[in-house]
């Protein structure tokens, strides 16, 4: 009776490890990718390096590696809250790489049939064969389509400077222009991103944050291609730092703040909100980009709005009382100013991302109407004084506006 009974336990225990095993080796595997080169003009034992790309500003962490054996190399790593992207660098050959964009789970295999050494460019994706990275697939195919769209974008603002060198700002031909721009925003998400294809749908966060580095892209409908993500997507390393900026974006409420002004009395932006029409919010420093150019800009609109229901409110990211206020002095600013004098550590930073460098820290005008919602960001120049003349002139007649 014993043996039969082990022989029992025995058929049983096969049976539940017939099915752990394989599901074990399928969590394994899910946790890590395999790469396997073939690159002509690698030397023998030459090193090979997959280096992460962490955060948007080209800062790289060097995580898997393998040596070149007979003309070939195999490496297996594992991708943190992938999808990410890679640099793979090779220490024969320096000046090049190849950019890939992985994940877990992966098999890839790259195959570069002419020799690297002939090939004058550092990036060498273009030059060679990529197989077995569905993520690296779905990046190829949405680049382009971003590009494409800066190119335009591009386009546009060269137009506008041509326009200012020669007529200076004329509402009647620069509104056709910016509106152009903007219907330019909206079809790059109706013709792709609302209705995006599952095989593409990896690389849409990283492609997103990409495309969300220049503040002045900050358009309402990122929200909903952030809505739009698998709860996968949106825990990964791209999906988390989206979900940041897209808290930023035109249509959502601006995060207030309480902070104290150059006096030490603390003022509550909510307040100063709601009592107006438009509220600009200006971060700041006594030593930020073109900080001279845009008071003045803002001090003439200052002027020109303040009777209609405009208000401005500065928001310092100095470090030094007295910096702060000789910064405020020198060019006589009339509205109220606020500081947690904290620098890169400060609300400026951590909250609203627009420190920059300290160095050079960011001059960045924010829009926000009388229910706190976003309506602009990093607007100044000739757009800043449309989106105020299409608010406040656009239906007065010409002669008046121009007083």
């Amino acid at each position: 009776m014993r043996k039969i009974r082990f022989s029992r336990q025995w058929k049983i225990l096969n049976g539940i490890l017939f099915f752990i095993i394989p599901i074990s080796l399928f969590a394994q595997k899910k946790e890590t990718y395999s790469l396997h080169g073939k690159i002509t003009g690698l030397k023998e034992n030459e090193k090979v390096t997959m280096q992460l790309v962490v955060g948007t500003d080209f800062k790289f962490e060097n995580r898997d590696s393998g040596y070149v054996k007979n003309g070939e190399f195999s490496i297996i790593g594992s991708v943190p809250e992938g999808p990410r992207t890679y640099w793979i660098n090779f220490d024969k050959h320096p000046s090049q790489c190849v950019i890939l964009f992985i994940d877990n789970g992966e098999n890839i295999f790259i195959n570069c049939l002419k020799d690297i050494g002939t090939i004058h460019h550092s990036y060498l994706q273009h030059f060679m064969t990529i197989d077995g990275s569905p993520s690296n697939y779905a990046m190829n195919c949405l680049v382009p389509i971003l590009t494409q769209y800066r190119q335009a974008r591009g386009a546009i603002h060269r137009y506008l400077d041509k326009i200012q060198d020669s007529l200076g700002f004329n509402p009647t031909i620069i509104d056709p222009v910016l509106t152009l721009k903007n219907t330019l925003k909206g079809n790059l998400y109706h013709s792709f991103f609302e209705n995006i294809e599952p095989d593409y749908i990896k690389a849409v966060p990283v492609l997103a944050e990409e495309a969300l580095i220049d503040a002045t892209d900050r358009a309402w409908y990122w929200k909903n291609v952030y809505d739009s993500l698998d709860d996968y997507q949106k825990n990964t390393y791209s999906g988390r730092r989206l979900k940041e900026k897209v808290a930023l974006c035109i249509g959502q409420p601006f995060p207030c703040f309480t902070l104290p002004t150059p006096e030490g009395q603390l003022l509550e932006l909510k307040k100063v909100v709601t009592e107006n029409k438009l509220t600009i919010v200006q971060f700041w420093s006594s030593n930020s980009y073109q900080v001279d150019k845009y008071q003045e800009e803002l001090l003439l609109i200052f002027k020109k709005y303040k009777s209609k229901g405009i208000n401005i409110i500065g928001v310092s990211s100095d470090t030094v009382l007295n910096k702060w206020k000789a910064g405020i002095l020198r060019n006589d600013i009339p509205w109220s100013q606020v500081s947690d004098l904290k620098g890169a550590n400060g609300i400026v930073a951590k909250i609203y991302h627009e420190y920059g460098d300290s160095k050079m820290p960011n001059t960045t005008n924010v829009i926000i109407d009388e229910n706190g919602k976003i309506l602009a960001w990093d607007i100044s120049g000739w757009e800043l004084q449309w989106f105020l003349w299409k608010r406040f002139d656009a239906n007065i007649p010409k002669a008046v506006v121009n007083k």
